[in-house]
């Protein structure tokens, strides 16, 4: 997996927990989505590979193309 997303996945998930923490919420109750306008499969894949479950995309089109 490419260093730069897993870091920026680290950092989110930091913050997410840091944030609940604050808040006096669990953290398994927030969930993560992430968006791929402007990303390709490549990246699609990786953050796949990741763990994340939940992709959200912008045009119908392109979401057909990376999520088959």
């Amino acid at each position: 997996m490419d260093s730069e997303l897993s870091s920026r996945l680290a950092n989110v998930k930091e913050r997410v927990e840091a944030a609940c923490s604050r808040a006096g919420r669990n953290v398994e109750s927030v969930g993560l989505m992430a968006v791929t306008k402007t990303h390709g499969r490549e990246v699609v894949r990786e953050a796949r590979e990741a763990g994340i479950r939940v992709f959200g995309e912008n045009r119908v089109r392109e979401a057909q193309e990376k999520f088959e």
